[in-house]
């Protein structure tokens, strides 16, 4: 219960107080309703990669999803694609060869790549075709 001076404060002071309650509301209302920049949406891919006979020894889609992840920090895989990676390694001789191509969300081609390795194994290709698909969906993010 409030007492006679806290009273007369009160009446004395009620419009000031309503005052400053209405502009804390508005403050707080604006702190809500605010939109908050939004971070942008980190690219995302779809990938389709084929080992020819010979290539057995590549990394196959998952290893490669694994990869381009680890090197992104982050999955690449998931969610809404849009990048398509679709490529095939294969052995031509004495040489490892990858064959690499990007398609945007309308199926137009944004790039190819072809890589290839004179390595006794095809690690150093996997290790090139990983780094390649992940510039193509971050150019930014890779380590």
């Amino acid at each position: 219960m409030l007492t006679t001076p806290n009273r007369m404060l009160l009446a004395r002071n009620g419009t000031l107080m309503h005052a400053a309650a209405g502009v804390l509301l508005c403050v707080c209302a604006g702190l809500v309703t605010a939109p908050a920049a939004a971070a942008p949406t980190p690219a995302t891919a779809e990938l389709s990669w084929v080992r020819a006979d010979g290539a057995e020894a590549c990394s196959d889609a998952p290893a490669l999803r694994a990869e381009v992840n680890r090197r992104l920090g982050r999955d690449a895989f998931t969610g809404v694609a849009v990048v398509s990676v679709e490529g095939i390694a294969s052995r031509e001789g004495a040489q490892w060869v990858a064959h690499i191509y990007a398609r945007g969300l309308s199926g137009e081609a944004l790039g190819s790549r072809t890589l290839r390795s004179d390595a006794a194994d095809c690690e150093s290709l996997s290790q090139a075709v990983a780094l390649a698909i992940a510039l193509v969906i971050d150019p930014e993010a890779v380590e």
